[in-house]
């Protein structure tokens, strides 16, 4: 696995509990959303992270991405 796949997996990992956007994983790591978004979307693909869907009223919903509980 590469340093990115790594740093987003340790930063999940760190906080068991919540759900990020890729956007806030990008902005906290300093890498860019779609960057964040392909690593988190692969890590879902994998397995090691769920993946939650937020229905709003209007507009595209939102993913939330969490590591997987052990």
């Amino acid at each position: 696995r590469n340093k990115t796949y790594r740093m987003i997996e340790d930063y999940l990992m760190d906080y068991p509990k919540d759900k990020f956007t890729a956007g806030i994983i990008g902005e906290k790591l300093g890498i860019a959303r779609i960057t964040a978004r392909r690593y988190l979307d692969k890590m879902e693909e994998e397995g090691s992270i769920v993946l939650h869907t937020k229905y709003g009223a209007i507009g595209r919903p939102k993913n939330y991405y969490q590591i997987k509980e052990k």
